[in-house]
């Protein structure tokens, strides 16, 4: 029995209705023997629809007999009603026009033909259908026949070959049911493996997959393309300001946002945290990826609306341009993107286009990072040392120890070129605790050479977090050479912010018990040089350069120098100015009170010999210690 109901295609259909070609042609083969082969005019293969109802998928038979009866019925109620006035025949389904109840309303829609009076005659209103059945039991559709060109009911032998071919109509649909719910589920792991849960977007191995494609392309074709590297700003106040699911809610907004203003062959893909990348092909050149990446920046900064919150996100983007002459790797060109946006998130957002002075940075900074995995066991740490003067006298009062990291070819490096690399790699404790070594060891000798002089050394307050193995570290580097705890200043650096705990802060009065001092370097410009007054117990504060420089020129710098003199008279502790490299600025922190200071003016940096002679020098002629290093 035909039917033919409007309703959606099953996993064996595609959305206008076809099928695979295979199940296709094998279920027109079934239908067409059954015609040759067991004398019926009409085989008709219906599916079952995920919504119950039927669909004609294969018919062979006169072209008027197809054209009555496809598509006549069309309510799944219909079908039912048949199914429940048919006869069992075996594995078939027979409808039988004399047991029909209510017929004439059932049946209306079957075609006028010519009825025999024989009693085993076939009339237009029976029916002999086969339920296709999988091994679950659940219905695959219907194999029906019609017509038999004697005009008489089928005998069993013909039944039989029937039954067979329907359960080879059930094997085939079953068969290419479960390859389809196979290359459904491989269809949705494939999605799974390549897209990110959260934002749905594509993930860094879908990236890579097209990336690597993109490559192959460039140097096959020469075809241009770009890629994009974009990392959220301050992301992390969403999540701590709200939660991380209104967070994700964030990212999905964002991965929208990307996606609205790229083309159909462009991939976003959502790196890893609040980072996302941007595969774009056929970019022209270098200004046409950078106003890719404008754009770019534009639409992540569109407001986004959750409910009654409203955010305001920015991004750094970095861009790399790979042309047609260009021979970087998909890893290349990832690294070079991520350069970029490294060096635009150091100017605050924006947009960065990897370039050559880029290219120098990186390979300076990888040269940089083997120096310093190489600082403790190739002796590269070099240490000079600069005087700290007493103002009103200009005698020597203290030695800053200054690091340097040694180059292969003997040249020094400043430790603005290392020290974020240092800290990066986790290399930057270890690093300061041998330096506290040898600045100890160092101060003991001038000591010997009957010098006695106040040391100081930098720490970084990571040191600080550990207290504990920064006070075993620290006594162990006085007791190993034999240094007075009153001879040691540690100047804390501000490169990130310490949330100074009372553990951090009892460690810390236990040295300064012991004769340790504490000083605040670069005061004034950090992240929390007040906190560090209020919650730590330091005995030093110094000016930053910044200030001193501007001083005698500038009433707001020459003030914020006084108030620093006047807060550490205050406070009772010392005070430094940094940076003093003209007689003008040494006249001004004299006149403010500041009461010592440190910079060329003086001296500059130099080994500890050199600075020994100098000393050694003063002493035979008892001048007081103003050095000059001009």
């Amino acid at each position: 029995m035909n039917q033919q109901p409007s309703a959606p295609p099953n996993s064996l259909t595609s959305s206008d209705g076809g099928m695979s070609l295979s199940l296709q042609a094998t279920l027109d083969l079934l239908a067409q023997t059954i015609v040759n082969a067991l004398g019926f005019e009409v085989a008709v293969v219906n599916l079952a629809l995920p919504d119950g109802s039927l669909k004609v998928v294969s018919c062979v038979g006169p072209p008027e007999v197809r054209d009555t009866l496809l598509g006549t019925v069309e309510s799944n109620d219909t079908w039912n009603r048949i199914l429940a006035a048919s006869g069992k025949w075996g594995l078939l389904c027979f409808l039988d026009h004399a047991e029909v109840v209510d017929g004439a309303d059932m049946l209306s829609w079957i075609p006028d033909m010519e009825v025999s009076d024989e009693p085993d005659a076939w009339h237009p209103e029976d029916a002999l259908f086969a339920p296709l059945y999988a091994s679950d039991k659940s219905l695959l559709g219907v194999l029906s026949v019609d017509v038999p060109r004697d005009g008489k009911r089928p005998d069993k032998m013909t039944c039989d070959a029937l039954e067979a071919f329907a359960l080879s109509a059930a094997l085939a649909l079953e068969h290419a049911t479960l390859r389809s719910r196979t290359e459904e589920a491989v269809g949705l792991l494939r999605h799974l493996a390549t897209h990110d849960t959260v934002t749905g977007v594509g993930n860094r191995s879908l990236l890579m997959e097209r990336l690597n494609a993109a490559v192959e392309a460039r140097d096959a074709t020469g075809s241009p393309f770009a890629v994009l590297f974009m990392d959220l700003n301050g992301f992390k106040r969403v999540n701590d300001a709200h939660s991380h699911a209104m967070g994700d809610r964030v990212l999905r907004a964002v991965a929208q946002h990307l996606q609205s203003m790229t083309r159909p062959e462009d991939i976003v893909a959502r790196w890893g945290g609040d980072e996302f990348t941007l595969l774009a092909d056929n970019v022209r050149d270098d200004a046409a990826a950078r106003e890719l990446g404008e754009r770019v920046e534009s639409a992540i900064s569109t407001p986004i609306v959750l409910g009654d919150d409203e955010f305001e996100v920015t991004a750094s983007i970095g861009v790399a341009f790979s042309s047609a002459n260009d021979k970087a790797t998909a890893d290349d060109l990832l690294h070079n993107a991520d350069a970029a946006m490294y060096q635009a998130k150091r100017h605050g957002h924006g947009v960065w286009v990897y370039d050559e002075s880029l290219r120098v940075a990186a390979q300076q900074r990888l040269h940089v990072e083997a120096l310093l995995r190489t600082a403790l066991t190739h002796s590269r740490l070099v240490l000079h040392f600069q005087p700290i003067i007493a103002v009103h006298d200009g005698s020597v009062a203290a030695v800053e120890a200054l690091l340097r990291l040694k180059d292969d070819d003997g040249s020094l490096l400043h430790p603005s070129a290392f020290v974020s690399a240092a800290e990066e790699l986790g290399l930057l404790v270890d690093i300061e605790h041998a330096v506290i070594w040898k600045a100890c060891q160092q101060a003991k000798a001038w000591e010997r050479a009957g010098h006695d002089l106040r040391l100081s050394v930098n720490i970084s307050v990571r040191q600080l977090s550990d207290i504990d193995a920064f006070e075993s570290v620290l006594l162990g580097a006085l007791e190993d050479n034999g240094l007075p705890a009153r001879k040691l200043t540690c100047e804390i650096t501000e490169h990130a912010s310490l949330d100074v705990s009372a553990h951090t802060s009892q460690g810390m009065r236990r040295l300064v018990a012991a004769g340790v001092s504490f000083s605040v370097d670069d005061f004034g410009t950090g992240f929390g040089s007040m906190t560090y007054l209020r919650a730590m117990p330091i005995q030093e504060i110094k000016i930053d350069r910044s200030f001193i420089t501007h001083a005698p020129t500038e009433r707001t710098a020459a003030a914020i120098v006084r108030a620093h003199a006047i807060l550490a008279s205050e406070l009772g502790v010392r005070c430094v100015a940094e940076g003093v490299e003209s007689s003008e600025q040494h006249t001004l922190i004299a006149a403010v009170g500041v009461g010592f200071a440190q910079g060329y003016l003086y001296q500059e940096p130099v080994t500890a010999d050199q600075l020994l002679d100098r000393l050694d020098a003063l002493t035979l002629t008892s001048e007081p210690a103003q050095l000059t290093g001009r």
